[in-house]
């Protein structure tokens, strides 16, 4: 079993846990969210007008958009919301449109089309 973390606002909307069986990556579990919650991905698509991306960890790590699409692994992913714009270092942080769109989009394409939609420091 594989669990999906969602922090701040996304927990209070979507519920802060989802355990799921046979994930292949993190875009998997992205696209059951999607699907389990079809208010989730219009959620993550609006909250870029409001200055909103998307940060995607597992294992401590920020992953990049070429992990997106890697194998889950075991430990727990955590999606969280951050203020983009600020400058500090965030990491790696990705637009909601951006995961929507690793979501819906399946293969390399899906990987090349959302890198337009991050951005990283």
């Amino acid at each position: 079993m594989q669990r999906v973390l969602l922090q701040d606002e996304l927990a209070e909307q979507f519920g802060a846990v989802h355990e799921y069986h046979n994930l292949r990556t993190p875009v998997d579990a992205i696209r059951l969210l999607c699907l389990n919650y079809p208010e989730f991905a219009k959620h993550l698509i609006e909250s870029g007008e409001n200055g909103i991306g998307y940060k995607v960890i597992q294992a401590e790590t920020d992953l990049s958009l070429e992990d997106m699409a890697l194998p889950f692994g075991s430990n727990d992913l955590i999606i969280t919301p951050v203020v983009t714009g600020s400058g500090r270092g965030v990491g790696m942080v990705f637009t909601g449109v951006a995961l929507v769109g690793l979501a819906v989009v399946s293969g390399g394409l899906g990987v090349a089309w959302a890198g337009a939609g991050f951005a990283g420091s």
